[in-house]
């Protein structure tokens, strides 16, 4: 009797603690929100631009698009890489049996239910500011609530894009100030210590003094995740973010073994740095991948898939580094083949993969 009751107590503490935990990470004890078996919210970046032109434009005019279903656009060598494009003027390798696009609110709701069902927190949600793409935007947060509203803890951050090129400090300001005003409060967001999330999509192209501006001007609203490399961290830089994550979608672990030495270096760098104003740590978030493929857009990078193993070999070493939250390169970057996001060539195979990764059970 003594043995049952010891196991009944240590099973409710247990599930007080994770129902702690679940609450700290919504960041105001609302509904729990996924994390990965490491404890680590996981966000996949979610592009916002395949629209049927985008689609004509990367298939290129002389891809069939009357055939149903459609043709794969490339093939793929057994070993994975390189890919041959069977079109002229293609970059893509795969594509889906229909062209859809994220025009159709449907279609947005589907791939945050896949995502959720797969274990991910939510999507960090690319948008270029301004007007531009901002009703999907609108959609990507109305999708959001209803999954929420459904039982589902799917939550959004913002990825905003000012890596294209490099944007004056402001429109920046600008973007920032409406995204706020829009957006800042809906129930979808991922809050961090109360606050909601932007991470800063190519900072490490900025100087230390637009990063000061921006901290200056929305530190207090948002939790600032920065876009930096190994190569451009510097603890002032550092001062102005809350935390820093690294866009390497590349990170090859068979070529480049020592990739994950260098990602540990650069995750103590991060952590060496002062402490945020809040007294928090300065956090890290680790990058990870299904594969890379870059040839048909020019690129020299192919990073063959292995049926999963590089995903997983990628989530574990990377996981090394103890990450305070993951970013999974990508939900939908067809043209750089980081995608996840069923389609013909691979179906819903990493769907499972991430699954097993991040520690989910299936959705019913």
């Amino acid at each position: 009797m003594r043995r049952i009751v010891s196991v009944l107590v240590v099973v409710a503490i247990a599930a007080l603690v994770w129902a702690g935990l679940a609450a700290r990470r919504s960041g105001d004890g609302s509904t729990p929100v996924a994390t990965s078996s490491s404890g680590a919210p996981a966000f996949a970046f979610y592009y916002l631009w395949w629209s049927t032109k985008h689609w004509h434009d990367k298939l290129g005019p002389h891809y069939p698009y009357g055939a149903r279903p459609l043709p794969l656009p490339a093939s793929l060598p057994p070993a994975g890489c390189p890919p041959t494009s069977l079109y002229q003027g293609n970059q893509l390798t795969d594509v889906p049996a229909r062209l859809w696009s994220q025009d159709d609110p449907g279609q947005i709701e589907t791939d945050e239910r896949e995502a959720a069902s797969a274990g991910l927190t939510g999507f960090a949600v690319n948008w270029a500011g301004g007007a531009t793409y901002d009703k999907r935007l609108a959609t990507t947060f109305g999708a959001a609530d209803t999954l929420r509203r459904d039982g589902l803890p799917f939550s959004l951050v913002l990825s905003y894009k000012a890596s294209a090129k490099v944007l004056p400090l402001s429109t920046i300001l600008a973007d920032l100030t409406y995204y706020r005003d829009h957006y800042a409060s809906d129930p979808a967001q991922y809050l961090l210590n109360g606050k909601p999330v932007v991470i800063f999509q190519g900072s490490h192209k900025y100087d230390d003094a637009t990063l000061a501006a921006v901290a200056a001007a929305f530190g207090d609203t948002f939790r600032i995740i920065g876009d930096e490399t190994p190569n451009t961290y510097t603890q002032q830089r550092g001062a102005d973010m809350y935390g820093v994550s690294y866009y390497w979608s590349t990170q090859d672990p068979y070529k480049n073994p020592e990739s994950f030495g260098q990602l540990q270096q650069f995750a103590d760098a991060v952590r060496a740095t002062p402490p945020n104003a809040d007294g928090s740590p300065k956090l890290w978030w680790a990058p990870f991948t299904p594969g890379y493929d870059g040839i048909l857009l020019g690129d020299t990078t192919c990073i063959p898939r292995r049926d999963g193993q590089t995903m997983r070999t990628l989530f574990d070493r990377n996981g090394a580094t103890q990450p305070d939250g993951w970013t999974l390169i990508s939900w939908n970057e067809i043209a750089e083949g980081t995608y996840v996001d069923p389609m013909q060539r691979y179906g819903d195979r990493f769907l499972p993969v991430l699954r097993d990764l991040l520690g989910a059970s299936p959705s019913p």
